[in-house]
C-alpha cells in the first residue's frame, strides 16, 4: 500500500477560485502554505486549521479527486490531482483526527456541564482564547478561528456567524446571541472532554 502523505502540494476552493497550495499534516492540525516550505522554511502558514474533532467527505458533485473537510463549523474544499491521491490523504487526515471516543451519554452530559460552566466563565474564557475588548489578540486562538473563517468565506467574516458572534461578545460584553454562542462552543468542548475517558462504543 502507499505511503500516507503527511505533505503535499493539494488544491483548496477560495471563493469561486481553486488555489494550489503546500500542505502539511501534524497530529491534531493540517496546515497550508503558499508555496513548498523547503524553499523558505520561515514561511508563516496561510491557515493552520484544528481537525480534532473535523470530519473528512467527499463532495457532493461526487468529483473523485476533491473532498471536504469540515472543522470548527468551517468547510473547506480540497482537491488532489488523482483519485488515487484523493483517497491518501483522506485516509491519513482520517488517521490524524482518530476514532471519537464518546458514548451518547456521555456527550450530552458533558455537553450540559459545558455549556453551564461556558456561560459562568464566559468573560474569562473569551479573553483567554483571544477575544478582547481591545479586538482580537495576534497570534491567539481567535486569530486563527477568524482566518480560517475568513478564507472560507472568500475573504470576510460572515455577519452572524460564530467568529462574529464571539468577536463582538469580547469588544463589548455579552449579549443574548453572543451568551448563546459562548453556551454551545462550551457545550461542545465539555463533551470532548467527558469523551476522552470512554471506550469507543
Amino acid at each position: 500500500m502507499p505511503r500516507l502523505p503527511s505533505a503535499g502540494r493539494l488544491r483548496i476552493k477560495v471563493g469561486d477560485v481553486w488555489r494550489a497550495r503546500w500542505f502539511e499534516l501534524e497530529p491534531r492540525q493540517l496546515k497550508y502554505y503558499r508555496r513548498q516550505r523547503g524553499q523558505n522554511e520561515n514561511d508563516a502558514p496561510e491557515a493552520i486549521i484544528d481537525i480534532t474533532n473535523a470530519r473528512v467527505q467527499g463532495t457532493e458533485d461526487q468529483n473523485l479527486h476533491r473532498f471536504e473537510v469540515t472543522a470548527e463549523e468551517v468547510t473547506y474544499e480540497l482537491e488532489a490531482d488523482s483519485a488515487e491521491e484523493r483517497g491518501l490523504w483522506v485516509e491519513a487526515l482520517k488517521q490524524a483526527i482518530g476514532p471519537r471516543r464518546s458514548s451518547g451519554i456521555a456527550m450530552i452530559v458533558g455537553g450540559v456541564i459545558g455549556a453551564i460552566g461556558a456561560v459562568a466563565l464566559a468573560p474569562v474564557a473569551l479573553t483567554v482564547v483571544g477575544f478582547t475588548s481591545g479586538g482580537i489578540a495576534a497570534g491567539s486562538m481567535a486569530a486563527s478561528m477568524m482566518s480560517s473563517a475568513a478564507i472560507a468565506n472568500g475573504g470576510g467574516v460572515a455577519a452572524g456567524s460564530l467568529v462574529a458572534l464571539l468577536q463582538s461578545a469580547g469588544a463589548a460584553g455579552l449579549g443574548t446571541a453572543a451568551t448563546g454562542a459562548v453556551a454551545t462552543v462550551g457545550g461542545a468542548a465539555g463533551a470532548a472532554v467527558v469523551g476522552v475517558g470512554q471506550k469507543i462504543v
